[in-house]
């Protein structure tokens, strides 16, 4: 399996931290003070690339996460705002007909539906973002 180009990049990047690591130093410089040699300049914009790359790469997997879980909210949505609808409906009904057949039928899926979706707000991954639970009415 081939990789792609920045990781093919910075690998290249890491073998040329390492060999330049082994020859760099420093050299007297104006005036006697000291002062980097070519291997260690070479070394500092290296290492400055690789930290700009995983700077990149670590902002690129948090969209990418951030995406994920706007995705997975969204699924959730729809199902969410369904069995609200299908517990309205419920109170609705056994207000104006009393506890039918029907609603006894109805009411019990529906309270377990919506308490495995609030159960399911427990047990999404740490990177995921959550909405903010409601205050209580």
């Amino acid at each position: 399996m081939t990789q792609d180009k920045p990781t093919e990049l910075r690998d290249l990047l890491e073998k040329l931290e390492d060999y330049f690591d082994n020859f760099s130093d420093v050299v007297d410089g104006d005036y006697g003070e000291p002062k980097p040699n070519k291997e260690m300049q070479f070394l500092v914009e290296i290492r400055a690339a690789l930290a700009a790359s995983l700077n990149r790469q670590g902002w690129t997997r948090e969209v990418e996460d951030l995406k994920l879980g706007i995705e997975y909210w969204s699924g959730k949505h729809d199902e969410v705002v369904k069995w609200l609808w299908e517990l309205v409906d419920l109170k609705e009904l056994k207000d104006t007909q009393g506890k039918t057949e029907e609603y006894l039928q109805r009411q019990p899926i529906a309270w377990k539906r919506a308490k495995e979706l609030i159960a399911s707000y427990q047990n999404v991954p740490d990177w995921m973002p959550l909405p903010n639970k409601p205050e209580p009415i």
